[in-house]
């Protein structure tokens, strides 16, 4: 007899991952550049959350700007 595999549990979220979850679509709260789509990071109410290779995540406060690093264009939320 077969035993069943024991369902996995998900790995503990992060910030932004929870400022996923808080919206209906995720793609709502997405900040990307306006020219190559690439992901800046995650507007969440008052603040835009970033993060970083290496694991650093910030917060910022809104309104903020930033320069793409994919194509170079300075983009505003």
């Amino acid at each position: 007899m077969l035993n069943p595999v024991p369902s996995r549990q998900p790995a503990p979220s992060s910030s932004i991952d929870d400022a996923k979850t808080n919206t209906n679509s995720p793609h709502q709260r997405d900040w990307r550049c306006t020219c190559c789509s690439k992901l800046l990071g995650l507007r969440s109410g008052t603040v835009v959350l970033i993060q970083f290779a290496r694991g650093h995540q910030y917060r910022a406060p809104r309104p903020i700007s930033a320069v793409c690093r994919g194509c170079n264009t300075l983009n505003e939320t």
